[in-house]
Parts: structure tokens; sequence; C-alpha cells
């Protein structure tokens, strides 16, 4: 199997989405080492690390600038055996979470859902999970691919869990499964959650919670699917006074609609503790870091130049800086498969430009 195949068959420059959390360790390229200086990961890891850290932090950045895989690379990072610090990603952010009720309710739920999987996994799936945060598998190996795909449904909800004893996770079960009915009060969930806090404190060890939450860039005028600035102020100033008195911190992805003088002065510098912006990456070297990091993965130690033809990487750039990532990664994929369908050894200038042309035209 030459190179071309084998990007073909193991195709890691799939999806328009962030970098799944099994892939991550595989696939993701720092932004602290795309900028050569500490910006965003290195930050937000030492900060979890400390003795008592803050209440919220943001992620500020446009469509498609990473910040999905910034979580999971976070969560990966902090999902080793005996981290003290305990991490939940939510990753939808439904239309019907209109205030903090909604929210913990749930987050609660979510805890519930995670450590029941757990529990419910047999012996062979857990040790399966444990070797791929472990980062003990090779990309390409069959039985990390077996892994994967057995994995795969429920493996981005409980990282977390996978470091705890089964004591404690049944326990966390257990504490999770209260019953939460129309008529729990906000009180009344506050308390819940401090109490699973307090749990996980116990019996597994933990220093911090901290609660991911993605896709908060989905908040809309009422009976509207407009995007609202304003009305994601209200539902902040209305969430932080009562999430406040809960044990956990927060993490927010924020979009390029937060990023407002308006936004920032009422919400972002008065509660915040740190709002990390996704810088842009924007130099070639930068790029190519990140295809050339998937290009491995896929192929081993090759050469760079040995599996994309002199010249592939200017043109791909030219692309990014009227695009994104997101798009740029469909334009690799269909890069790789003209190549494989000329029965060519390398992906050429050619196989990229048509690649590029075709992206244009959707």
């Amino acid at each position: 199997m030459n190179n071309v195949e084998k990007l073909y068959h193991f195709d890691p420059f799939s999806g328009k989405t962030g970098i799944p959390l099994e892939d991550i360790q595989y696939f993701y390229v720092p932004f602290d080492q795309l900028m050569n200086h500490s910006q965003i990961e290195t930050i937000l890891l030492t900060e979890f690390k400390k003795q008592a850290i803050g209440k919220f932090y943001g992620l500020l950045g446009k469509s498609g600038s990473g910040k999905s895989s910034v979580l999971n690379y976070l969560l990966s990072e902090l999902s080793s055996a005996g981290s003290k610090t305990f991490c939940i990603k939510i990753n939808e952010f439904y239309d019907d979470i209109t205030g903090p009720r909604d929210l913990l309710r749930h987050i609660i739920r979510q805890i519930h859902r995670m450590s029941s999987q757990f529990i419910k996994l047999g012996e062979t799936e857990k040790n399966q999970a444990r070797k791929m945060l472990a980062k003990e598998y090779v990309y390409t190996s069959e039985e990390r691919q077996t892994a994967k795909t057995g994995l795969k449904t429920w493996f981005n909800v409980i990282p977390m869990v996978l470091g705890m004893s089964i004591d404690a996770s049944t326990e966390l079960e257990s504490q999770s499964g209260v019953e939460i009915t129309e008529d729990t009060t906000l009180e009344e969930l506050i308390v819940f959650t401090n109490q699973l806090v307090e749990s996980l404190q116990k019996n597994a060890g933990i220093t911090h919670v901290v609660v991911m939450l993605d896709e908060t860039d989905k908040i809309r005028k009422p009976g509207t699917t407009e995007i609202s600035s304003d009305e994601a102020k209200t539902f902040f100033l209305d969430a932080i006074s009562k999430l406040e008195k809960t044990k956990c911190s927060y993490v927010f992805v924020l979009n390029n609609q937060y990023n407002t003088a308006s936004f920032k002065s009422s919400i972002l510098e008065p509660y915040f503790t740190k709002t990390l912006e996704i810088p842009s990456i924007t130099t070639q070297k930068a790029m190519t870091m990140i295809i050339e990091k998937r290009t491995k993965a896929a192929c081993g130690q090759v050469k760079l130049n040995d599996v994309w033809d002199e010249s592939c990487m200017d043109h791909l750039y030219s692309f990014y800086e009227k695009e994104s990532l997101r798009q740029l990664m469909p334009v690799c994929r269909n890069s790789i498969e003209k190549a494989r369908s000329d029965d060519a050894e390398t992906i050429s200038v050619r196989h990229v430009k048509h690649a590029i042309m075709e992206e244009d035209q959707k």
C-alpha cells in the first residue's frame, strides 16, 4: 500500500467538524505550537491544575477556527490516570436551554448518562478505551481501528470516568440519578450539582470539576432562528449569578457574535477569569504542520514532500487564507481521492488545484 493509498484508506482528513476525541492525539497540533508561544492550551492546562481556579472561562473564535478541537485536546490531556480535574464536555446546547435551571438539569443528566454507560461496559471495552486515552495505539493499527469502531458511540462523553475506580463511578451514577421533574427548583438543582462535586472530591480524589460547554453560539431570539448577541447577554447575566453558587467551573465556547465591546464589558471582563481568543493561523508553515501531522498519522515517519509534491502547500495555503481550516480538510481529502484515481504515488499540484476548484464551486 503506497502513501496515497494509506491516506485514502485511513482518511485522516475526513470531516468538517472538530477533531473527535479519539483522534485528537494523532491529528491535533496545539495552537501554542503553531504560534510558537503559550497562547491557549498551556494557559488553560496550567490554570486547571492550580489549587484554586476561577468560575468562568471563555474560548472565543470564529466558526471553523478550532474551538471544539481545543476542548477535546484539553479533555484528552486532563483524562490521564491520577488527574485531579474532572471534565464534563457538553456537546449539545439545545434551543430549550433558556436559563440556568435548564442548563444545570442538562449537565446533571449528562453526568448520569456518561457514568451509566461506563458501568454497563464490559472490561474489554474499558481496557480498550483506557489504552486509547493513554496513547498506546498507533493510528493505523488494526487493534485501534477495531477499538475505535466499538467505542465510537460513547467515547466522547465518558473519558474522565475511565480513571475512576468502579466504586467511585458507581457512586457517581447513583448521585446523578436523582429524579428531576418540572417541579424541581433551581435551588434544588444547585444542591444536586454540589452534591455531585462533593462525591467526586470524596470518592475519586478530584480537586476541580470543569464543565465545558460547546455550541453556546446557538442562543437565538425567541421564536426565531436568528442568533442574538443581546439574547446571549441576557442569558449569561441570568446564568452567571446562579452558576456561581455551584462548586464547578465552566468553559464556554463563544463564537464571533460575542466578540463585541458591549458583550466584553458587560459579561466577559467583570465575570470571566480568562477569555482566550483562538488565533488565526497566518503562516504557511503553521498550516503545513497540521497537514504534515495528519499525513504522518496515516503514512508513518515519511517526509511530507514524499507524499505531497512541491508547491502543493502553496496552493492549499492560498485556499486556506480565504476560507478556514474547516474548508481546508475536504480539499485535502479530495486531492487524495484524485491522486488515487490516477494511480499516482504522490499528490500533485494538479490534484490539489482540481480539488480547490470543486470546493469553490459548491
